[in-house]
């Protein structure tokens, strides 16, 4: 999907926020995107200059904040996906992002933003209760891994507290992760972006880009200024 929004775009140049270890930005440099990275961590900062060796000039990595940052040039493509948008956890903090997120784009650019929709039967759960999220192939135990998770949702601050917890069939809970995502409804999103001075082209609703609808599980935002 990546490869096929950042096409559509005026240019070749792209800006990835929350860039993270590469996920995306190392196959688009695959396909000739010029990317830059922007990203919180400098460990993943690292591992994604290491992986962007072989494309060298075309890829760097940036340690940044994406809720306040100034690179001083434009790009034709600007996108944040994977419901990294959501780590903003105020409305301050995404009025930050996206007014930092225009100073980087010309009229012809585009902005994506990938996010889940809400659920309120998921937010609602019973605390303490886990519930199956992934399954994945950890090369590095060389073991399939369960992650379960746990939830408390508190609706005022529409802020969602997870605890992941990672198991092989050896080892239960051989890692505990807790981190908070705010949730944002389609209006709250829709009247952040607008207020910012975004226009929306298209909401589509999950990774093929159908249009948004009531049975969509995601909210992925094609904007210009």
């Amino acid at each position: 999907m990546w490869k096929f929004l950042c096409k559509k775009g005026c240019g070749n140049k792209v800006l990835e926020l929350a860039s993270g270890t590469g996920r995306i930005s190392i196959p688009l440099l695959r396909e000739g995107f010029q990317v830059t990275g922007l990203e919180l961590s400098q460990t993943f900062c690292e591992a994604s200059t290491e992986k962007a060796i072989p494309f060298h000039p075309k890829g760097k990595f940036i340690k940044g904040d994406i809720s306040n940052f100034d690179l001083n040039e434009k790009f034709d493509t600007v996108f944040v996906g994977y419901n990294s948008f959501l780590h903003l956890l105020k409305n301050r903090d995404g009025e930050a992002c996206l007014e930092s997120v225009k100073k980087h784009l010309r009229k012809d650019s585009r902005f994506y933003i990938d996010i889940y929709m809400p659920s309120p039967l998921h937010y609602y759960r019973p605390k303490n209760v886990r519930y199956p999220t992934i399954e994945y192939f950890d090369s590095q135990i060389n073991e399939e891994v369960l992650i379960e998770e746990t939830n408390d949702y508190d609706p005022d601050k529409e802020v969602n507290q997870l605890t992941w917890y990672y198991s092989s069939k050896t080892k239960k809970d051989f890692l505990i992760n807790t981190f908070s995502t705010r949730m944002y409804w389609p209006d709250t999103m829709n009247r952040l972006l607008i207020d910012a001075g975004f226009e929306i082209l298209n909401i589509w609703g999950d990774y093929s880009l159908k249009p948004f609808n009531e049975e969509s599980t995601l909210q992925i935002f094609e904007l210009k200024i």
